[in-house]
């Protein structure tokens, strides 16, 4: 059995040695943020409004789920990162997630079992004797992620408003490493297996006689996985198929293949040359140290077969905050010849993102494709990227699509370093992580917080060490996990540095890793007291975050109690409020996370009442207790 892991790298020796290794993830951070913040389950649509034909989507102007204009579920995750080679940007991605990014419930390891329905809503199909009626779509096994196993399937389904039945028209088997398509309504196999590998296949399926063509026809998606159990702690998402450009309509034939359409197959990317993101207070204060990418790399296909003109492509730069006016970018028109991907790079070498005083800027970079719109699908004719500037240093995208560790033999004093090199001299507030969830939180282990000096070019001496530190998990849209710098540090990193751990036992922390932002040599591993390169692309999900004096005027406010005691300090279950010599009557208690995100209301508070903070995340929170008169602010820390 092949799938303990989805990659593993082994430095030196046999397995039992210590080494890096990349695994499946058990949780889609993504959806589980979404799921559990919107705290809303996504509404079917009533079946009594047909679709007409034709019904096309290429997922590319989706948002985590497929669109609820077409389809009725919402277990597939529509997404960016896992694809190879799409046919157009964006892919539906079945796995053994459910759409709350968790493992489906049903999943069992070492089982097969059915995981990820996407169902179209019913269409109005009423074509009788028509032959010319087909599905088609694109697919694609394994894709950037997991590939499936011997008897891991992806099969379509068509409903017979006559029969009420579904029927099984079309499934692929993985058999190894190669694919077999069936067509078991026919009792036949029409194609030869396949190897593995990252391109799509096309698969065009008829639509025929007086069970299908009726009003109320639907078809659905389904895949079956088989996850492999034999180490509970490395129980992860796996069995991973794409499919891209579903198209159903009439006038067809089975060699209708050809898409008359130029679409992106790439999203843009960040245009800072050495980060996916930096504080917008050091952009500010030093913008000539930020390098910007000299080029703008563009990735767009003519999937026709024939020779098509593009009137225009044009970026259009715009300040989301609005303090300044949108600048446009304008290439001249071309033409692309068929089944042609084209690669483009726009200089953009002069280009500065203009400053402002607010403590955060977010620009939208969006390119545009403009074609005639009597042959081409202009849904696919944008693509957008936010450029994010708030108070971390990022490599990384924000979405990990791997699981990363060091572990095995000796292994229980390993060290990990990642390189940030900053802009100006500030203070570290925290060390911003996301660690992978994993099975009965077998990578709970505790570890040190550690961050190093640059010593040329590789992690010198420890200049910061936390003690007691282990992997902890956030549920809401900052998925990260903050962890504070001891406020008595006062720790102001300039330059080049290393942050990471150093570990406790020999256990897989499994920290998330970004498989489509490089930050390979920016990793360091240290297992037998010399540091070495990480193995592959990739980059952690490990955030150096910095901020103004944010905390000094109420640890000041410590040592001037203005009659408020605040205990226990730290707390773990509640916390009381005792006064002295305050005289007012009227006082509302409110208790904010360090981002300033209220956690805690009451009004009227009263002396001793207790305060629950047992539900809340460890860290450090901000207390208000605000009078018709005056507020008085303390610093307390949850643990």
């Amino acid at each position: 059995m092949r799938k303990l892991l989805l990659v593993i790298f082994v430095i030196f020796g046999n397995f039992a040695k210590g080494q890096e290794v990349f695994l499946n993830l058990q949780t889609n951070a993504v959806l589980q943020s979404y799921s559990t913040n919107k705290n809303t389950k996504r509404t079917e649509t009533s079946k009594t409004n047909l679709l007409e034909l034709p019904f096309l989507d290429d997922f590319s102007f989706s948002v985590l789920f497929p669109s609820n204009s077409l389809w009725l579920d919402s277990a597939v995750f529509v997404n960016n990162s896992y694809g190879t080679n799409l046919p157009t940007v964006g892919v539906a991605t079945f796995d053994a997630i459910d759409k709350n990014g968790k493992l489906h419930k049903n999943v069992i390891p070492n089982v097969t079992r059915l995981a990820d329905v996407l169902t179209s809503k019913p269409l109005d199909l009423y074509y009788p004797n028509d032959m010319s009626v087909f599905l088609s779509f694109y697919y694609q096994p394994q894709g950037e992620a997991d590939a499936p196993e011997s008897t891991d399937t992806l099969m379509v389904e068509f409903f017979s408003p006559v029969t009420s039945k579904w029927v099984t028209v079309w499934k692929a088997i993985c058999l190894g490493s190669s694919v077999k398509e069936i067509y078991p309504s026919s009792e036949k196999v029409w194609k030869p297996e396949t190897a593995i590998n990252k391109s799509f296949k096309h698969v065009i399926l008829p639509i025929l006689g007086s069970n299908y063509l009726q009003e109320g026809f639907q078809f659905r998606f389904k895949n079956f996985v088989s996850i492999n159990g034999l180490i509970p702690s490395k129980i992860g998402n796996g069995d991973f198929w794409n499919i891209d450009y579903v198209y159903l309509n009439k006038g067809r034939n089975e060699l209708d293949s050809v898409r008359t359409d130029i679409a992106f197959v790439q999203p843009t990317q960040s245009l800072l040359a050495d980060y996916e993101s930096v504080p917008w207070r050091h952009y500010v204060n030093n913008p000539q140290a930020v390098k910007m990418k000299e080029y703008m790399t563009i990735n767009y296909r003519n999937n026709d077969n024939r020779t098509r003109t593009i009137d225009s492509l044009y970026i259009t730069f715009k300040d989301t905050l609005k303090h300044t006016n949108a600048s446009k970018l304008e290439a001249s028109a071309s033409n692309i010849g068929a089944y042609v991907e084209m690669k483009p790079e726009l200089p953009i070498g002069g280009y500065a993102f203009p400053v402002h005083s607010d403590n955060k800027a977010v620009f939208e970079i969006q390119v545009k494709l403009v074609t005639s719109s009597s042959f081409d699908p202009i849904s696919n004719n944008k693509t957008a990227y936010y450029q994010q500037f708030y108070n971390y240093y990022a490599y990384d995208d924000g979405v990990p699509e791997l699981g990363y560790g060091i572990s095995g033999s000796g292994t229980k004093n390993a060290m990990l370093a990642y390189k940030f090199t900053s802009y100006i001299a500030d203070t570290l507030r925290f060390v911003d992580m996301y660690f992978n969830q994993t099975y009965n939180n077998e990578s709970q282990k505790y570890f040190d917080l550690t961050i190093w000096d640059d010593n040329n070019g590789l992690p010198g001496s420890i200049i910061y060490r936390q003690q007691g530190v282990k992997p902890e998990y956030q549920a809401n849209l900052n998925q990260f996990y903050s962890y504070p710098i001891a406020d008595t540090s006062n720790l102001v990193l300039s330059g080049t540095y290393y942050i990471g751990w150093i570990q406790t036992a020999e256990a897989l922390l499994n920290i998330g890793y970004d498989i489509n932002r490089n930050a390979q040599n920016k990793i360091f591993y240290n297992i037998d007291g010399s540091w070495q390169g990480s193995a592959r692309e990739g980059a952690l999900l490990l955030r150096p975050v910095f901020r103004k004096e944010l905390l000094t005027s109420i640890a000041n406010n410590l040592e001037n109690n203005e009659g408020l005691i605040v205990y226990p300090n730290p707390a773990s279950q509640y916390i009381q409020l005792k006064f002295d010599n305050l005289e007012e009557n009227e006082m509302d208690v409110l208790l904010l996370d360090i981002t300033g995100k209220l956690v805690f209301a009451t009004k009227n508070y009263q002396q001793d009442e207790l305060i629950p903070v047992s539900e809340l995340q460890k860290g450090i929170y901000i207390l208000k207790l605000k009078m018709p008169t005056k507020t008085i602010t303390r610093k307390i820390v949850i643990n």
